[in-house]
């Protein structure tokens, strides 16, 4: 019986140390979430689409790590999702951002991959012509 109550102890436990708010990495979403590019180095280009969703309506900003400036802003919303372009030589993260205290609430990555990778190639091999 105290083997069984133990039991219980430790699932109630694990219950209440699972987050109540909304998880960064479940407030925003990207999908596909991996580009496939040709050859390592070169530009890989897909159409993404950008989701999020809050428990509190705010004034929140989709953008991207290198950059200051925002992709997009709403005003007032507890969801929002916008279609784009990617288009970049390396894996990029963006973040979704409280307008009004620069905090960041979700993050999501595009993955960037190739099938084949760039061979250094020894450009001082000895030729005979």
């Amino acid at each position: 019986m105290a083997l069984l109550a133990g039991a219980f102890h430790l699932v109630a436990k694990a219950d209440s140390d699972k987050p109540t708010d909304t998880n960064q990495s479940d407030a925003l979403t990207i999908k596909p979430d991996k580009c496939i590019s040709l050859r390592q180095g070169l530009v890989c280009y897909q159409r993404v689409k950008f989701t999020w969703r809050l428990d509190d309506a705010g004034e929140y900003c989709l953008v991207e790590d290198s950059d200051a400036d925002p992709i997009k802003c709403w005003s007032q919303q507890r969801a929002g999702s916008l279609i784009t372009e990617f288009a970049a030589r390396e894996s990029t993260h963006y973040y979704l951002i409280d307008r009004v205290d620069n905090r960041r609430i979700g993050k999501a990555t595009m993955q960037v991959a190739w099938v084949y990778r760039n061979k250094k190639r020894n450009r001082k091999r000895w030729r005979l012509f």
